[in-house]
């Protein structure tokens, strides 16, 4: 029995040592293999035509939401009525500068110019508009 453990524990050193890196450039999250019925080719679309894209990132402290919903609108609450302010919400669920970059990185390495990368100002999405083309 002894005698496979050995060669198990190499193999499975083996196989993070070639594993993909964790930070790969394309994930794929969903994939079609059929046309649904109800849809029809009508045209091919130009290459100019918009396609507003929008990058929802992660935030911090979502998992504390309901505390600080809570010491806001509980009378018990010394914070009680003390509502936060737009900055205020901004500032605790913004994501990271690092997740903020790591987006534009993404977009700029796939030929997405500067200028046409905005981030809004909760931080929260990146917004662009790309074309067909």
């Amino acid at each position: 029995m002894r005698s496979f453990i050995l060669p198990l524990f190499l193999l499975s050193l083996i196989r993070f040592a070639v594993a993909e890196p964790l930070l790969s450039p394309l994930v794929l999250h969903e994939k079609r293999n059929h046309i649904p019925n109800d849809w029809s080719y009508s045209r091919k679309f130009p290459a100019t035509a918009v396609l507003p894209l929008r990058f929802g990132l992660s935030q911090p402290n979502i998992e504390a939401i309901d505390k600080y919903i809570n010491d806001v609108a509980h009378p018990d609450s010394p914070n009680y009525g003390n509502h936060w302010t737009p900055a205020q919400v901004a500032k605790t669920f913004a994501p990271s500068h690092e997740t903020v970059q790591t987006v534009k990185n993404w977009l700029l390495e796939n030929g997405f110019a500067d200028e046409r990368i905005h981030v809004t100002n909760t931080k929260g999405w990146i917004e662009l508009n790309a074309t067909v083309r």
